[in-house]
């Protein structure tokens, strides 16, 4: 006998990239267990719509914004997955991209790019900035270097609004742009998210301070139009949110079908757990597209590099064009930067061409084109050597959403 088809509530705020991602896994694991979903299409969730008292649903998915409307949905009597991670409702499971790991990645990235200098912008008193500013200061702290922190006035420190005070971004850039002066440079930020990140960039451009130059900044969820519409275009850390939803349906299933099975047995329900998923990657572009060092000649050899490489600048070229020999310009760079002007070359190449891999559907010979090979054959090679994937196969592994969850995590659900 067919099992009932489910009636899942889907409360997700898609105006932006996260949660699009996140909708899109929930949507994948629903055509897969012949769900029914009731989504709500609306931008932000700060009480719920007047259809949901109305509907019998046997769960549901919702990023719980706010107490009141945690409040409301525990009125429901019905199975929640929260995927917000601030855990306004007690008892149900929350999805959230792993601070701890954002973190350190960010940290990571930061130091083997040569940065000595680093500061993290985030919306202090809310929950998701606070996780990532501490696991940021945590990994940076172990490899022996202090933090500085943008802190706002109290005023706004008292908004418990994440998207009030994302409203008022405006408002702040000039108080943003007051904190970056004073710190050292060049230096290197994170930001909690991209919407932070945009605003540090553009409080740069409002209030003459040189971005990537003196303030490198990088930050999360690689929202391709925030990033993109930043001047210069904004880093990002890219999270796995198609995962991220996917794993909030499975985890649902189960406290459905775990429920249904207690309430058989007379045995009362577990509470599940928090689950976090790590990133994905970095997705570099203009906003970190910089190496901080204050050396004339690195400086200089970097920046044509950085702005030439793909455009047919060679080695030798660029030895001839800054007056030096191949042999002295290697042992300042590994002096300096730790690895060879080739190895810059290629550095800067390979980011080149992940970008085109992951934004563009180019073919592989175009690819190569764009990001300063000469052959196919050869950028085919050069990219299996420094990422350990062909470039196919690299595009399919980061394109195709829908992954299996690792079965460690598989084991956690409650």
């Amino acid at each position: 006998m067919k099992q009932k088809a489910l009636h899942i509530g889907v409360l997700i705020e898609t105006s932006r990239a996260y949660g699009r991602g996140v909708t899109t896994g929930i949507i994948r694991y629903a055509r897969e267990h012949d769900w029914i979903l009731y989504p709500q299409e609306s931008g932000l969730f700060l009480k719920p719509p007047p259809w949901l008292s109305r509907v019998k649903l046997d769960g549901l998915i919702a990023e719980v914004f706010t107490k009141p409307f945690a409040a409301s949905l525990r009125k429901l009597g019905i199975p929640v997955v929260d995927a917000y991670c601030q855990g306004h409702l007690p008892g149900a499971p929350v999805i959230e991209t792993d601070p701890d790991a954002a973190g350190r990645m960010a940290a990571s990235f930061f130091i083997q790019a040569g940065f000595t200098r680093f500061a993290f912008c985030g919306y202090p008193g809310i929950y998701f900035s606070d996780c990532r500013d501490a696991a940021f200061t945590t990994h940076l702290k172990a490899k022996g270097f202090s933090c500085d922190r943008y802190n706002p006035s109290s005023r706004t420190r008292n908004c418990r609004d994440l998207f009030l005070r994302e409203r008022g971004g405006m408002e702040y850039e000039k108080d943003i742009a007051k904190w970056l002066r004073k710190l050292p440079k060049p230096i290197a930020v994170f930001a909690c998210n991209d919407i932070r990140g945009q605003q540090i960039l553009n409080a740069c451009r409002d209030f003459n301070i040189r971005a990537p130059e003196e303030v490198t900044v990088l930050g999360l969820d690689n929202d391709h139009l925030i990033c993109e519409m930043s001047h210069p275009t904004l880093s990002s850390i890219a999270p796995d949110t198609e995962a991220i939803g996917r794993t909030a349906a499975e985890t649902l299933d189960r406290m459905i079908m775990k429920k249904n099975r207690d309430q058989e047995s007379g045995v009362r329900i577990h509470l599940p757990v928090r689950i976090a998923l790590p990133p994905l990657r970095i997705v570099e572009r203009q906003s970190t597209d910089i190496v901080p060092d204050t050396h004339p000649i690195i400086a200089g050899a970097t920046r044509l590099i950085r702005d030439e490489a793909c455009r047919g600048l060679t080695v030798e070229l660029l030895c001839d064009r800054l007056g030096f020999g191949r042999t002295h310009l290697d042992n300042l760079f590994r002096q300096r930067l730790g690895r060879t002007v080739a190895r810059e070359f290629a550095r800067v190449r390979m980011n080149r061409a992940r970008r085109l891999l992951l934004d563009t559907e180019l073919p592989l010979a175009e690819v190569a084109t764009q990001s300063g090979f000469l052959t196919l054959p050869h950028f085919c090679r050069v990219f299996k050597r420094e990422t350990s994937l062909p470039p196919t196969q690299f595009r399919q592994n980061n394109n195709h959403p829908g992954r299996q969850l690792p079965g460690d995590l598989l084991r956690h659900l409650p």
